[in-house]
């Protein structure tokens, strides 16, 4: 495999051009990010808005997909003044060190501790647990990576308390159908259930612009579809060293039967947590007959 460096992705991103060129003249952001594989696709961003520089791209908003500027009808090629545009604006903006940084900031099992916090610290949920890669014999898609619970504390005429239970599939990049098939199977067990992934470009600041790019992305209808919420992890500068958490869609709520719910809480909750539970439901109906 080619060294990353300014060098190779220079030629990278001339690649780049010359595939979406062969897509007549458009591609979207999936289609780039197959095309360049796994390892350069994490650099999909810089290659985009190098190929931007040259003025022979446009990028569709959100750094989306990327389309031929209809202005440079004549130029369907990247020539030798164009790679050396590329090159200046990469050699400009590409870092090693700062790109193995924001990797390992936005690595999945990073995330897990900075998302139990948000959850517990925001009084998202009272009770969050970590399971990560942690499968404990329960197979593939059947551990969540967090796994929460809240009671509803608006009921108020009602014994019938249950707790409602939530899962949470956390990735360190933008989840395709397998990710999402994924988050999807714990409606099995979960009245509700999230998609967290890392987003390179959202600082917090702009809604408007983190639901485009995750329509761009082929994120925000797909979660639609498997009705799922979607939790984005963010860093508001480059160098920020601090992870934060926007939930971009609220999770809709799907009906569990009260032994399923009595069997996911004993599967994935400790037994400190358990009690804790128990507490926390005799709390609720204390306050509703007194």
């Amino acid at each position: 495999m080619s060294k990353i460096n300014s060098e190779s992705l220079t030629q990278k991103s001339a690649e780049l051009f010359d595939y979406m060129i062969s897509r007549s003249e458009s591609i979207t952001r999936t289609e780039a990010i197959e095309f360049l594989g796994p390892t350069w696709g994490e650099h999909y961003v810089l290659l985009a808005k190098a190929l931007q520089a040259t003025g022979k791209i446009i990028l569709k908003r959100g750094v989306g997909g990327i389309q031929y500027n209809p202005r440079k009808r004549s130029e369907r090629s990247i020539v030798t003044s164009n790679l050396s545009i590329i090159k200046s604006y990469i050699e400009a903006n590409f870092d090693p060190e700062l790109e193995e940084a924001a990797k390992k900031l936005g690595s999945e099992k990073l995330l897990y501790g900075p998302l139990s916090d948000y959850l517990l610290e925001n009084d998202v949920f009272p009770f969050v647990q970590i399971h990560g890669d942690d499968r404990s014999g329960k197979g593939v898609w059947k551990n969540p990576d967090l796994i929460c619970l809240r009671i509803n504390e608006s009921l108020h005429f009602s014994l019938g308390v249950y707790p409602k239970v939530t899962g949470i599939e956390v990735k360190e990049f933008f989840p395709g159908i397998k990710e999402l098939q994924q988050a999807r199977s714990y409606l099995t067990f979960c009245h509700s259930s999230y998609i967290c992934f890392y987003h390179p470009e959202y600082t917090g600041k702009d809604y408007d612009y983190l639901v485009d790019s995750l329509r761009q992305a082929d994120v925000w209808d797909q979660c639609n579809a498997f009705e799922l919420g979607i939790i984005v992890a963010y860093k508001p500068t480059v160098r920020s060293t601090q992870i934060y958490f926007h939930i971009a869609r609220e999770a809709p709520e799907k009906h569990l039967a009260p032994e399923v719910i009595d069997a996911t809480v004993f599967k994935y909750f400790s037994t400190n947590v358990q009690i804790g539970i128990k507490k926390a439901l005799k709390e609720q109906i204390k306050r509703i007959i007194d």
